[in-house]
């Protein structure tokens, strides 16, 4: 077995002779397995047997887009790879003419009848376009001449052929020309010089390219007893490469690459420039994977299909290091196409669950510097409380759920749509089904007290605001629900009554509270003093209870904060 390979010569200089066709004797490289991320990555090995030359070099024309550092290259068959370059050849390639212009390419030594913008006619032979050889044959394409040279009994007119209006063909005309262009190739150099070359070798090549992802979605079926049917499907998007009978790996898991935005010097594109400069001694490079948890998953037997076309494919699982797998045998999906495959099927345990959230509101002092519109918007998102109902799903399969959406159905009538988040084998998550319209809910907040205070902070004076609220539930429902209510505050929490639970928060370090995503949309519109954080922090009152059918109760929470 040979080793991987190492180095790579990227081959700018080196010029192909012209007679070279756009096909030669390439071979293509049919993907043999490919690995596939949520974030549209996939990790691709491609294998065959590829011809050698005298020279003991293999050609391949299909050059990858592989990401920075991911391309690897070995024979799996005779003598190792000595070096893979990447290089561009001028070609002669064959086009089918579309426009007058193209035709009049297209047709060199046959007789035309012109009619002009200008109305004139002229009649004769057309001569060969003249062409400017490029000052850098593997960057630049030579340039075409825009001018139509016909040969009449008077001489040999020169034509503009944008002034071209219609063409009259004394025969039929051809309609394919030659056009100059690049086709870029991956040269493959074989170790040894001395003894003849096999005519065939075994090529195998691995690499990470952009172009093919995997969306789970997810169908949930409660029973109304506390289980639930759940049923993953994948949905594949191909824009990267036709895959005939390839063995699919789909990725559960959280994946780090560094350089995911920058190409490999292989691919010879503009991005090689920033990709030499990342890639410098100086660049630092930090960990390629995440940390995740690996386990095995219980074998599945789904369908693949090509075309419209589905035969049987065995699931698998496996464990490979950081991630969940599922593997499927024998999917086809040309490129541009899309697919849905089943993967998995498995029964939870749940319970259902209300929950009410009541985010920070903001303090009476900054709400006087809001706008009509701002205070408007506070007032609409968050004037009216509203209870969930959710399901707690515990998650006592092998494999963990990752986040995705779900269709939800009770007894085969659906009850909406929401979404997933990833859970590891033992752990619980909370699926939103609706709005619990037969809860209702109703927050008052009153101020207590305000009294100067001199704190040790800056030894000043600060205001200390004093404040008590209330959080009204009603269950107009015909069943005893489980709630779980939380009310976040700014300042400082006190007190909390009916058995729940205080928790003190730095606002500096919670991002769910303050950060990008927070609840707390109106937080930028206020241009907070350096003090507030030094004197001031987040609360969260918690409390879980059992409302019964057509009871209803009060829950009593008081906080405080400073100001000057």
């Amino acid at each position: 077995m040979s080793e991987f390979l190492l180095l790579f010569l990227l081959g700018l200089g080196q010029v192909a002779p012209a007679q070279i066709s756009a096909h030669g004797s390439d071979q293509e490289m049919p993907v043999r397995e490919i690995t596939v991320f949520k974030d549209g990555h996939a990790f691709l090995i491609r294998e065959g047997q590829m011809p050698v030359d005298k020279d003991g070099v293999l050609q391949l024309q299909d050059l990858p887009q592989p990401v920075l550092g991911t391309f690897w290259a070995r024979t799996t068959s005779g003598p190792p790879l000595r070096s893979v370059t990447a290089s561009r050849f001028p070609v002669e390639e064959e086009r089918r003419a579309l426009t007058l212009q193209e035709y009049l390419r297209a047709n060199v030594g046959n007789q035309v009848h012109l009619r002009l913008q200008d109305q004139r006619e002229v009649h004769g032979r057309v001569l060969a376009f003249q062409r400017q050889p490029a000052e850098d044959p593997t960057k630049d394409l030579p340039v075409e001449s825009s001018l139509l040279q016909l040969e009449t009994s008077q001489g040999v007119h020169l034509i503009p052929l944008k002034s071209v209006k219609e063409v009259v063909f004394r025969n039929a005309p051809d309609s394919t020309y030659r056009k100059a262009g690049f086709e870029s190739r991956l040269q493959m150099q074989l170790h040894g010089r001395k003894s003849p070359f096999p005519n065939q070798v075994g090529l195998r090549l691995a690499y990470l390219q952009k172009g093919l992802r995997w969306i789970p979605e997810y169908r949930m079926e409660l029973d109304g007893n506390g289980k639930a049917k759940l049923r993953l499907q994948a949905s594949l998007i191909n824009d990267l490469i036709d895959l005939e009978r390839v063995t699919l790996h789909l990725v559960i898991g959280v994946p780090r690459f560094e350089f995911a935005d920058q190409l490999d010097p292989i691919a010879l594109q503009e991005e090689l420039v920033e990709a030499i400069r990342l890639a410098a001694p100086d660049a630092r490079v930090s960990n390629m994977f995440s940390n995740a948890i690996m386990t095995q998953l219980p074998a599945y037997q789904g369908q693949s299909g090509s075309q419209g076309d589905r035969e049987e494919a065995s699931w698998k699982s496996g464990k490979n290091e950081d991630f969940y797998l599922f593997t499927v045998d024998h999917v086809s999906l040309a490129k541009g196409q899309r697919m849905v495959l089943p993967v998995v099927e498995f029964e939870l345990s749940y319970r259902d669950l209300y929950t009410l959230d009541l985010p920070i509101t903001p303090p009476r002092e900054v709400r006087t510097r809001f706008n009509t519109d701002q205070l408007r918007n506070i007032a609409e998102r968050l004037g009216q409380p509203q209870v969930f109902h959710k399901v707690r799903l515990h998650n006592n399969a092998a494999f963990p759920l990752t986040t995705a959406p779900v269709l939800i159905f009770n007894q085969d009538r659906i009850l909406g749509q929401s979404l997933i988040r990833y859970a590891a084998p033992g752990a619980e998550t909370d699926v939103v089904v609706t709005q619990a319209v037969q809860i209702h809910a109703k927050k008052v907040d009153r101020e207590s007290q305000r009294r100067w205070v001199r704190l040790e902070f800056d030894d000043k004076e600060f205001l200390e605001v004093d404040l008590h609220g209330r959080i009204r539930l009603q269950n107009f429902g015909d069943r005893e629900v489980e709630i779980e209510v939380s009310r976040h505050v700014l300042g400082h929490p006190d007190e909390v009554g009916q058995g729940g639970t205080v928790e003190r928060i730095h606002w500096q370090e919670e991002e769910e509270y303050l950060g990008p995503g927070s609840r707390v949309f109106w937080w930028s519109w206020y241009g907070w003093p350096s003090w507030w954080g030094a004197v001031n922090g987040v609360g969260r009152f918690h409390w879980k209870l059992t409302l019964p059918a057509g009871e209803k109760t009060e829950l009593e929470y008081a906080w405080g904060y400073y100001w000057r």
